[in-house]
């Protein structure tokens, strides 16, 4: 698919317009000034979705700074305290996708999308989502033109598909797959939601609903309960301490290992040790 840009002129003439799409297409920014305040974009209104293919930009509030990855993007309305842009030592550019649309029930969507997921949002490549829009855009490119309500028809796909993915992940399955795998070889050492996040290329947020979804218990009660299991296992076939078990299984010392073990499990490692 080529690096292109579509625009479109609406000629359904409903009022109010449950779906506008304005322009969408697939870009790569490199060695060039990109940068958007959607603070100051006064003549440039609706909302934005934009998604990483490759290299990465930056999406900043008066808050936070996120740096958008590949398979991370974000969306939001305009005008809006926020800014993107490509990061001027970035010597790999930014290519994205992206969709500026608008309309009554479009809003809906963008609320229950934020509700969700906040700006910052991770879908895989091979995402529902993402596919519908990158043949749709492979569509253009080969010279679809939308007739009367058709651009309104794959807005609203697309807006369903992608608020669909986002409550309930089709296709997380790999990323959830990979996370286990992760927390199960690292267990042992001091690791946190955030690094285990960026070894992802994931946001906290999404990933912690999305490993809930699919395991049924947050990321860190699995690697909670990761640690609990190789303890008990060290407690009955060792002579290891407690303290040295502790230290094994990835808790900072013996105390706050016996106070977890005994929290989870009613008794403590001493009594489990000497029961098994």
């Amino acid at each position: 698919m080529k690096h292109n840009f579509y625009g479109f002129i609406n000629y359904d003439n409903i009022e109010p317009l449950p779906m506008i799409l304005y322009d969408m297409g697939f870009e790569k920014r490199i060695n060039e000034n990109y940068y958007y305040d959607n603070r100051t974009r006064t003549n440039y209104d609706g909302y934005i979705f934009q998604y990483t293919t490759d290299g990465c930009g930056i999406y900043e509030t008066s808050d936070d700074k996120y740096t958008l990855a590949k398979d991370t993007g974000f969306i939001t309305c305009v005008p809006n305290g926020c800014s993107y842009y490509l990061p001027f030592d970035n010597k790999n550019g930014w290519e994205y996708l992206y969709i500026h649309f608008s309309g009554s029930l479009a809003s809906q969507f963008y609320n229950e999308i934020i509700s969700m997921t906040g700006n910052i949002f991770s879908l895989p490549s091979d995402n529902p989502a993402i596919r519908l829009l990158v043949n749709e855009l492979e569509r253009l490119e080969h010279g679809r033109k939308y007739k009367r309500f058709e651009a309104g028809v794959f807005m609203y796909n697309f807006l369903t598909t992608l608020t669909r993915e986002i409550s309930s992940p089709t296709s997380s399955g790999s990323l959830v797959a990979k996370a286990v795998n992760w927390i199960n070889a690292n267990y042992a050492s001091d690791i946190s939601l955030s690094e285990l996040c960026e070894s992802l290329n994931v946001t906290p947020s999404h990933f912690s609903r999305i490993f809930r979804y699919e395991i049924g218990i947050s990321p860190i009660e699995y690697l909670s309960n990761i640690r609990l299991e190789h303890a008990m296992h060290l407690l009955t076939t060792t002579d290891m301490s407690i303290n040295e078990i502790a230290c094994s299984s990835g808790f900072a010392n013996g105390n706050y290992f016996a106070k977890v073990f005994k929290r989870r499990l009613g008794f403590t490692p001493s009594d489990y040790k000497r029961n098994h």
